[in-house]
């Protein structure tokens, strides 16, 4: 009973420090379990998701007009090792009354990558309807019974809609490269059944192969090279977009979750170290008088130790509690990961070793405090008795010099302190260094996307209006639109190096609408003596300007071999640029896919036009991006924050304890309370500067580490304006004095006449 009423008044005599350890363990685990459950939950429900729809693991594309004939699947689906296949037709088409992009799907078997049905009807190819799109109806009104009109090519499909759905493949939903992120008021997708489509349309044509197979893509593609008369394209789950874009929000995760939290529990471990040390050498004399009065050693280190495990337990539980609560910030469909994703699956998973680390960290707690008890008890009850004997330090080079002489008492006191407690000042610049290090690389990541987006806007996006053109237009109709509207073109090519996809963009720059920058991120003009490689290609096959490269284009046999003229910025995906002059010298001829232009467009002026995006269409895409971003850079600047407040705060209660004898003889001998809070305040601006000019090159550094690791799709560059550097250095100096004031305005309840007794 006696130890535990003593629980209780440690407890609330420390009540600073143990309040503040709880908090730094809470934020640590909260961000080390949050940001692993981001990852894991996504993961887990995709997966699920996949798994319940049978989603594809290869798509095959014909190149031909005349798609995949019924020989081509069955030749297909007699490959060894290919457990299922069938034939899919995928159009764009336009949704009338609305004017707004629908992709149409026609299988002519429901075997592979099906629909998950969210109401009405499951799919049924004996019935005359369309499954569509559940978010795109609601966004846009359209209701179970109602009859739409999808208008593709000269053909109208009127049909009911039968069931509201959702699949795999439009997980996360573009309607081309130029947007960045899913809208999905503005693009959905629709099956009809292949007799519906026929009876309307009065042909029958499959441009895709769907496989479902557990063979690598390097053995599957030799396989249906024998299988098929021509080459094909090929692509396998990570090369698929929704599949892309999901595996790399999954190891973005992964990256977040294995790096960032590290810092926090990091800190917090460390400073649990020194807080405990500190506490157990303050309670020197309580541990000597228990030890005196015949409390054996086992039974006071257990009382002690129960500090730690206390501090651990309550820090873990309310740090899951807040892990959980900061992933469904994230992971939840009207959030964050919804504006991205289209699933119907949103719960919330943390991966179990996750709960391994946190209970180690708790036991690691409990046996910091056991050592540092332990520590204590060393030797007889009277040696336990015994005030601890202030560290002795050596005489500083420092104070050999001329110098020392000249310095005032409050930075020779301070220095002197600084050097006996090593730990505790090591701490606090530890933990000003982490604030500082997350602060510029949260800001800096801000920083790089925004000039990422100027350099897109004002150096490369010299128009006002992209216009998709429809496939199979007639070259003569594209033409005669091109010279009617002044405008610049480019066409795109699947190609193969080396056994991997890339794209072959080929310009016709004329009016200079669209531009290509260089690894400076200067424009530079596209001739004809060459191809342009993107940063990532050129780093792949170790090529530079002036060397050779070979590519193969899907369909085609024909091998092309191309002088590199230079390396370039690539905006979006891997490729390769090339000016329609030096393209048809080579003898490759593409159809044009758009259009830039300053002239405005009406679509239904022109049978080629598919549909007239403007600019500010995709800067809004962008701007949506940007905003996902940003409540992740506050989630990050926030935290690190409070782990600077917190931390700064918990070391200087510990120093004002530590030092609240010096503090009074200082008060005993004249010193005012503002003087002696300008000390404290001082020894704590010292040591957060030097956190500074520390943590905001690791913080520089950090940032191109998460740069090269999360911008797989971008070709992204460093980018930290000054204005960033200075936020931090008054942000994180503005944390520093606030609590160092804090702490200085404890002088005012010094008690002289205790502080100066003797503990003996």
């Amino acid at each position: 009973m006696l130890l535990f009423k003593k629980l209780y008044r440690t407890l609330f005599k420390y009540k600073s420090q143990f309040i503040s350890m709880i908090l730094m363990i809470t934020l640590g685990v909260g961000v080390f379990v949050g940001m692993n459950a981001e990852w894991k939950s996504l993961k887990t429900d995709s997966d699920r998701y996949y798994d319940e729809t049978n989603y594809s693991d290869y798509w095959l594309y014909s190149e031909n007009a005349e798609g995949f004939s019924r020989e081509d699947i069955e030749s297909v689906k007699s490959v060894k090792g290919v457990n299922m296949a069938q034939r899919r037709l995928t159009v764009d088409t336009v949704i009338d009354g609305l004017e707004k992009t629908v992709s149409l799907n026609v299988y002519d078997e429901y075997l592979v990558s099906k629909n998950h049905l969210v109401s009405g009807e499951d799919y049924d190819e004996d019935k005359d309807g369309v499954w569509l799109n559940d978010k795109f109806a609601d966004l846009n009104n359209i209701s179970l019974g109602d009859i739409i009109t999808l208008k593709y090519s000269t053909y109208s499909i009127e049909a009911k809609v039968l069931g509201l759905i959702k699949n795999p493949e439009y997980m996360y939903a573009v309607e081309n490269e130029t947007q960045l992120m899913p809208e999905f008021d503005n693009y959905g997708y629709a099956f009809v059944s292949p007799d519906t489509f026929k009876n309307i349309t009065g042909f029958e044509v499959y441009n895709q192969i769907l496989i479902k197979s557990d063979m690598s893509k390097e053995e599957l593609e030799k396989e249906l090279e024998k299988a098929l008369p021509v080459s094909t394209l090929l692509l396998e789950r990570k090369e698929q977009a929704s599949y892309a874009m999901m595996l790399s929000e999954i190891d973005e995760g992964v990256t977040f979750g294995n790096l960032l939290p590290v810092i926090f529990l990091m800190i917090a471990v460390l400073t649990m170290i020194t807080t405990m040390r500190r506490i157990t050498v303050n309670e020197k004399l309580q541990i000597g008088t228990l030890k005196a009065l015949g409390f054996r050693d086992a039974k006071i280190i257990r009382h002690y130790s129960f500090y730690g495990l206390f501090i651990g337990v309550i820090g873990a539980l309310l740090g899951i509690i807040m892990g959980f609560g900061l992933c469904r910030m994230i992971v939840n469909p009207n959030t964050m990961e919804g504006t991205c994703f289209d699933m119907p699956y949103w719960r919330l998973y943390a991966p179990g070793w996750t709960y391994i680390v946190t209970a180690a960290m708790v036991l690691m707690l409990t046996f910091i405090s056991f050592l540092s008890t332990k520590n204590m008890l060393k030797g007889t009850a009277a040696q336990a008795l015994r005030p601890q004997t202030p560290k002795k330090v050596k005489t500083l080079l420092i104070e050999k010099t001329k110098l020392w002489n000249r310095l005032s008492f409050g930075t020779i006191w301070n220095i002197r302190d600084i050097f006996r407690s090593k730990m505790r000042t090591l701490m606090s610049f530890t933990g000003v260094l982490g604030c500082v290090i997350l602060l510029v690389a949260a800001l800096g990541m801000k920083d790089t996307m925004s000039a990422f987006l100027n350099i897109m806007y004002e150096d490369i996006c010299n128009y006002k209006y992209g216009v998709n053109i429809a496939e199979n237009s007639d070259k003569e109709s594209v033409d005669s639109l091109v010279r009617s509207v002044d405008g610049d073109t480019v066409s795109t090519l699947s190609i193969n190096m080396d056994g991997d996809p890339y794209e072959l963009d080929i310009y016709n720059v004329t009016h200079d609408l669209y531009h290509i920058i260089d690894k400076d991120n200067k424009v530079i003009e596209l001739k004809n003596d060459g191809a342009y490689v993107c940063i990532r290609i050129a780093e792949k096959f170790g090529v530079k300007a002036g060397d050779n490269i070979s590519f193969k284009i899907y369909g085609q046999s024909d091998e092309y071999d191309v002088r590199v003229a230079g390396v370039v910025r690539s905006i979006m995906a891997e490729s390769i640029a090339i000016s329609e002059k030096y393209a048809k010298e080579k003898g490759i001829d593409a159809p044009v896919r758009m259009i830039y232009t300053n002239s405005e467009v009406d679509s239904s002026d022109y049978d080629c036009v598919a549909k007239v995006e403007t600019l500010q269409d995709t800067i809004a895409s962008f701007d949506t991006f940007m905003q996902i971003m940003y409540e992740m850079i506050i989630i990050i600047a926030v935290a690190a924050i409070i782990l600077g407040i917190v931390v700064l705060y918990n070391l200087g209660v510990m120093s004002y304890t530590e030092r609240y004898k010096e503090l009074a003889t200082l008060k005993v001998v004249g010193f005012k309370d503002k003087a002696i809070g300008r000390l404290l305040i001082k020894q704590n601006i010292w040591i957060t500067i030097a956190g500074i000019i520390v943590g905001m090159p690791c913080g520089k550094a950090l940032l191109a580490y998460l740069i090269s690791r999360l911008a797989g799709e971008y070709e992204l560059f460093t980018r930290i304006n000054w204005t960033t550097y200075v936020f931090t250095f008054m942000l994180t100096m503005g944390v520093s004095v606030l609590v160092s004031c804090l702490i200085a305005g404890k002088n005012k309840n010094i008690d002289m006449v205790e502080a100066m007794k003797g503990d003996e």
